[in-house]
């Protein structure tokens, strides 16, 4: 990037740039067309663009997890805040080609790690009050990754496969250690 326009490149070739400076978070090709999901570099906002033009802009809110590719859609989450009479909350949303729609999550949620759209549902990978260990949500079906005794979770996404879904983390243990985790769904 300029001081004031992101630029994408192919081969160390110019394929488009835009005005404006993004950290780029997600990048999909489909075709001919090449899709960028940025966001702001003060960290507030995001931008989802096709060949550089926008389809989607926030001008708050920050994203979740990745740019995914699921037959023949594009999709990602964001978390914004939301102001209304009784104060601030904070609300979920997925997109899937710029289309939004806000996500329900439990009142007992404790930390949203990630959020995948799978078979046209939105997914996600949290941490509830009470639970040391992370489920997947998937509307009324909770599935618990169970961790080692005496870690704890530091980082945490979901994989969309083939094959179904997937969840890759690290974990501290009681040592200090970090590793790498991967849970399967069979």
């Amino acid at each position: 990037s300029t001081d004031d326009q992101t630029i994408i490149k192919k081969d160390g070739r110019p394929l488009f740039r835009y005005d404006g400076r993004e950290s780029l978070c997600g990048l999909g090709v489909i075709g001919e067309d090449v899709y960028t999901l940025g966001q702001s570099r003060s960290g507030e906002g995001f931008s989802f663009r096709r060949n550089g033009e926008l389809i989607l802009q926030r001008g708050s809110g920050s994203i979740v997890g990745a740019l995914q590719h699921e037959n023949d859609n594009l999709s990602f989450a964001f978390y914004d805040t939301v102001r209304n009479a009784e104060g601030e909350s904070g609300r979920y949303y997925m997109s899937v080609n710029g289309k939004v729609s806000q996500v329900a999550v439990r009142d007992d949620i404790k930390t949203v790690w990630d959020i995948v759209a799978c078979n046209g549902r939105a997914v996600y990978l949290a941490t509830l009050v009470g639970l040391a260990s992370p489920v997947i949500v998937d509307g009324d079906s909770i599935m618990s990754l169970n961790l080692p005794s005496g870690s704890s979770l530091i980082s945490c996404r979901l994989i969309n496969t083939e094959l179904g879904l997937a969840a890759n983390g690290v974990c501290r243990n009681a040592g200090g250690v970090l590793y790498d985790v991967v849970w399967l769904d069979n």
